[in-house]
C-alpha cells in the first residue's frame, strides 16, 4: 500500500476500471457493496484475501466515503480491524525485534506469511502483484502494530491497528432497514401531534433495535465456523 501524506491509500491510477479474480472466499463484504462503519455510510471500493502458513484467511477492504477519504479495514476470522497506515515519511523506527513510535516501545510477538489468494474491484497495482507478503505484529502495553514487507524488497509499511466491534459494522441489508426506519420516525414526526411523537419515536426505535439485533445475531451465528481460528490466534491482542 502506498499512502499519502495523509496516510490515505491512492487508488487514481486505476482510474476506475477495477480488477477481478474469481478465487475469492466467502467473507462479510462483497466488493462495491454500500455498508455502515461507524456511522458513516461507505463504499467498499476493493477487497482482497490472503492465506496464512495454516490456511487461515484474512480478508482486507478498502472503504471509501469520498475523494481522498479511505479506510483500510482487516477482517480475521470473528475479528475486525482498522489498519492506519503512518503517513509517508513518518514511520516508526525499527530495531532488530523491536519497533519505536514516540518513545513507546513494540515488542515482536509473531511473523506471518501471507499468499494472496484473490481480489475484487479497485486494488492497488502493488497489492496484487506482491503475491506474498510478511506481516509481523508488534505489541505495547495496550495497542498493537502492523510491520509488512515484501521479501526481496526494502521498502516497508507499518500500520496501527484498531479493533473494530460487530456493532460498528453494518452490511447494505443492515443498513438499508435502519435507513428505513428513520424515514419512517422522520414521516411520523411530520404527521403525529407533538404530544404524541415521543410513543411514535420509542416505537420505532425500538423496531430498529430488533431488526438490528436480529441481523447481527444471525452474522453472528455464519461466523462461527471461522470463529474457532480467530480464538486460537487471539484475535489482534496476542496468543
Amino acid at each position: 500500500m502506498n499512502p499519502d501524506s495523509a496516510g490515505n491509500i491512492n487508488l487514481a491510477h486505476d482510474k476506475g476500471k477495477g480488477c477481478n479474480n474469481v478465487a475469492l472466499q466467502d467473507s462479510k463484504f462483497r466488493a462495491e457493496e454500500v455498508i455502515g462503519f461507524s456511522g458513516k455510510t461507505m463504499v467498499v471500493s476493493g477487497k482482497w484475501q490472503y492465506s496464512t502458513a495454516d490456511g487461515t484467511l484474512r480478508t482486507r477492504y478498502l472503504l471509501t466515503e469520498g475523494p481522498g477519504s479511505t479506510v483500510l479495514l482487516e477482517e480475521r476470522g470473528a475479528f475486525f480491524a482498522m489498519l492506519r497506515p503512518f503517513p509517508s515519511g513518518a514511520a516508526p523506527e525499527a530495531s532488530g525485534n523491536v519497533v519505536s513510535v514516540m518513545g513507546e516501545k513494540y515488542n515482536l510477538q509473531e511473523v506471518d506469511k501471507l499468499t494472496l489468494t484473490g481480489f475484487a474491484g479497485k486494488v492497488e497495482q502493488s497489492v496484487r502483484e506482491s503475491t506474498t507478503l510478511l506481516s509481523g505484529r508488534f505489541q505495547a502495553a495496550s495497542s498493537v502494530l502492523l510491520r509488512e514487507l515484501v521479501p526481496g524488497k526494502a521498502e516497508q509499511q507499518f500500520y496501527s491497528v484498531r479493533p473494530v466491534s460487530a456493532h460498528e459494522l453494518l452490511t447494505s441489508e443492515q443498513l438499508a432497514a435502519v435507513e428505513a426506519a428513520q424515514r419512517e420516525l422522520a414521516a411520523q414526526a411530520e404527521t403525529e401531534p407533538k404530544k404524541s411523537s415521543w410513543l411514535r419515536k420509542a416505537v420505532i426505535f425500538g423496531v430498529v433495535i430488533l431488526i438490528l439485533g436480529g441481523l447481527l445475531s444471525m452474522c453472528s451465528s455464519d461466523d462461527d465456523d471461522s470463529s474457532g481460528s480467530a480464538r486460537v490466534s487471539g484475535g489482534y491482542h496476542g496468543k
